[in-house]
């Protein structure tokens, strides 16, 4: 007994986290506590369990306890994808919560029989290290709670409010899943709908489940969920990378809550994390998440197939919750695969990772877009009138170039000042002394320009350091722009 407490220390640890979260939104939201219990039972054994047992079916190996534990509740919660589309397909939409029932025994005895399957990776962990994830899912909560829960909070606990427009969509869409499949647009009867298509979707299975309103799912509950996957990927991402324990705390902090000059840069961070995320910050987690697989995958010389298959099932979750995140991860991966090609010479790596991802990718990109009356993955893309040309001349073109250049850097300024600037100045002295030792970790503004968004380090330093800072820059970056009114 003392073992297995051991073992999943930090799960019994984040379900207590999970109950005193649960009982605060609902007090504040005053739910009754049915509602309360069920969401519960269905955060222990719809996702955590099924979640845990997935992995350990699979034997994932090499992972922290905390990576475990993130690995976990991301299973779980794609899982629920998966039980929507089996249950629509047999038309077992109104038994969901006896199907999760059978899902959680069953989890239960898996996780028993296959106890010793799980190995985690030695770890030498100090105590002040150890709950770093548990006061950062709290301060999360805290936020969330204030910035979103109880701003939309709905009229029986307020007399009157004003919600923004996309609240209404966002709920219209769990409806949609919750009434019929494939989904139909009920305020213009559009077929085939699929936006904010996986976000929704589970929030729909979250809500038939437990028998608890999609309005209150979503505006009581869903950012709990949130809160859990967005700030475990987040620490696991940056404990992977960063070994000093102050740098960890500023990366987190900027990762988390910098933004820039969003009013100018037309970027909408600070929203679509929080205040109206419509499943962007699952999404972005999800982002996470499948880099530090990539980054396990890099540490390994041959494929670890239960590595592959856990980023290939989030890869799919990713694209199908939005879009533009798919996108950009797939990126992510593609500079893995060419490292492993055409530097390691790890050919079976870079195959079975590239072509198994762009097939998933494919797969889900035509299945969104093949009734092609949506607006999931398509572009916004912006025609510039002053483009370098074969028409121009050789000194218009350089004029062009030159000004396009100058833009553009004033613009990846101006959406994260506080990550560009030192990042910035962190490749200038990388050009100058040529050389920097790849585990010094004392400058704190020389680990935050290496660990954040030190692009150019990439073609200067080893490959292996840095592949964080490349996939986690083309994600800071272009999530960002992809917040404009898509996906």
């Amino acid at each position: 007994m003392k073992a297995l407490k051991d073992e999943y220390k930090y799960h019994i640890q984040m379900l207590i986290l999970l109950l005193i979260m649960i009982i605060i939104t609902g007090l504040c939201n005053r739910a009754v506590w049915r509602e309360m219990l069920f969401f519960y039972l269905f955060q222990v054994g719809g996702i955590v369990l099924p979640g845990t047992a997935l992995l350990s079916v699979i034997k994932v190996k090499d992972s922290t306890r905390l990576e475990f534990l993130m690995l976990s509740y991301a299973a779980g919660y794609a899982v629920a994808i998966v039980v929507y589309y089996v249950s629509a397909l047999f038309s077992l939409s109104s038994y969901i919560g006896w199907i999760y029932v059978v899902i959680g025994v069953l989890s239960v005895f898996s996780l028993i029989w296959n106890r010793n399957t799980v190995k985690f990776k030695e770890e030498a962990v100090n105590k002040k290290e150890q709950y770093t994830w548990i006061i950062l899912l709290s301060i999360l909560f805290l936020f969330y709670l204030i910035v979103f829960s109880m701003k939309h909070v709905i009229p029986t606990v307020v007399t009157e409010n004003f919600w923004h427009g996309d609240l209404f969509w966002w709920v219209g869409d769990i409806v949609s899943l919750k009434t019929k499949f494939p989904p139909v647009n009920f305020r213009t009867l559009e077929p085939n709908y699929f936006y904010h298509y996986f976000g929704a979707m589970q929030l729909a299975v979250v809500s038939e489940a437990t028998s608890v309103s999609a309005a209150k799912i979503a505006l009581n509950y869903s950012y709990i969920q949130a809160v859990v996957m967005l700030g475990l990927a987040s620490i696991c991402l940056v404990q992977k990378v960063i070994k000093g324990y102050s740098v960890q705390l500023i990366t987190l902090f900027l990762l988390l809550f910098s933004t820039g000059f969003e009013k100018f840069t037309g970027v909408t961070f600070f929203w679509h994390i929080y205040l109206v995320p419509m499943a962007f910050n699952i999404s972005f987690s999800l982002e996470l998440i499948v880099i530090l697989l990539v980054l396990k995958q890099i540490e390994k010389e041959k494929v670890d197939y239960a590595n592959l298959f856990l980023l290939l099932f989030f890869l799919i979750v990713c694209t199908g919750t939005k879009g533009p995140s798919g996108a950009i991860v797939l990126c992510g991966i593609g500079i893995a695969c060419i490292y492993w090609m055409l530097v390691k010479k790890e050919y079976s790596k870079a195959l079975t990772y590239g072509i198994f991802s762009l097939i998933v990718f494919g797969g889900i990109y035509y299945y969104l877009l093949k009734a092609g009356n949506n607006t999931y993955l398509e572009s916004s893309a912006y025609v510039d009138p002053y483009k370098i040309g074969l028409n121009n001349t050789l000194i218009v073109n350089i004029k062009i170039l030159f000004w396009k250049s100058l833009k553009y850097l004033r613009y990846l300024i101006l959406i994260n000042p506080w990550t560009f600037i030192p990042s910035a100045a962190y490749i200038c002295y990388v050009a100058v002394r040529k050389k920097v030792e790849a585990d010094r970790g004392n400058n704190v503004y020389n680990d935050i320009g290496r660990y954040v968004i030190g692009v150019l380090h990439a073609l200067l330093w080893k490959f292996r350091n840095i592949f964080y800072i490349v996939c986690f820059s083309i994600c800071g970056i272009a999530r960002r722009k992809s917040n404009r009114g898509f996906g």
